[in-house]
């Protein structure tokens, strides 16, 4: 990783100054702030998302990861008939509204009734030509990723734990919140 790879100190004094490792939605709420106020950050963090998804149609078919993104947090998502089918984790977006990436994060829980299919509904409806839904878990899933009907649109689940992801500051950092890490290293100030 390189110098301007690193991430900012006060990046790491947010993962560490995080009250309630293990929380779900407390961790959401954090890369959201981190993501919405860098796009280039949003951007690399969906392409890490999109190239560890095992869905190699679902990824063809999304194509290229524009270089801004904004990321929002537990967005409602409504389908073709205006109707509420949930709140995603994470939605990554371009400014011209052409690209979608939902992210949903199952970090210490699992898939609610039809969680997915409903989601994906949300997601055809939604105007974007490039648009995708994956999941973010620590284990595989015992249920609700067996009957997706638009494989051409679920990317999977990525794994991020067992070296799945690749091992960056930024994710150890957030291990460590999550509590299934080590502390972070104590870094020395730049010279």
């Amino acid at each position: 990783m390189s110098d301007s790879e690193q991430p900012s100190p006060e990046l790491v004094s947010v993962l560490r100054a995080l009250r309630r490792p293990g929380h779900e939605a407390q961790f959401t709420q954090v890369i959201a702030a981190v993501a919405g106020q860098d796009s280039a950050f949003a951007s690399a963090l969906a392409t890490v998302l999109v190239a560890e998804a095992p869905n190699e149609r679902a990824r063809t078919s999304l194509g290229a990861i524009p270089p801004a993104l904004s990321c929002a947090p537990e967005v409602r998502l409504r389908d073709s008939n205006e109707s509420d089918v949930g709140q995603v984790d994470l939605r990554f977006r371009d400014d011209a509204g052409s690209f979608c990436l939902l992210a949903e994060l199952k970090l210490h829980s699992t898939y609610g009734v039809e969680q997915l299919p409903r989601y994906l509904a949300g997601l055809v409806a939604d105007r974007a030509t490039q648009k995708a839904l994956v999941a973010v878990t620590t284990a595989k899933p015992q249920f609700g990723e067996d009957a997706i009907a638009r494989p051409d649109l679920f990317l999977g689940s990525v794994r991020w734990s067992k070296g799945q992801l690749a091992k960056s500051d930024i994710q150890l950092g957030l291990e460590y919140v999550l509590g299934f890490g080590a502390p972070l290293p104590q870094r020395r100030p730049p010279t």
